[in-house]
């Protein structure tokens, strides 16, 4: 049996960054531990990142993620 890896485009609002990470603002809920690939519109390639925790953000239905880069983390410098 075989694993099928799902992907999927989700839009989300940086609300936090720095030069190890971002917390994210999203409409669903996304598991710890998930890989994921963030799209920058103006600022070059992807980069690889984890997902380290999530919560609901209290009364608004959304909710927060931590992410962690795992790859290019020096191309965040400029």
């Amino acid at each position: 049996a075989s694993d099928v890896y799902k992907r999927q485009m989700v839009e989300a609002k940086v609300v936090n960054a720095s030069l190890t990470g971002l917390c994210l603002e999203l409409e669903k809920p996304i598991k710890p531990k998930t890989k994921m690939w963030l799209h920058r519109d103006e600022h070059g390639d992807p980069i690889e990142a984890r997902v380290v925790w999530c919560r609901g953000i209290k009364g608004s239905g959304k909710y927060q993620a931590g992410v962690t880069y795992l790859s290019d983390k020096e191309a965040l410098k400029s």
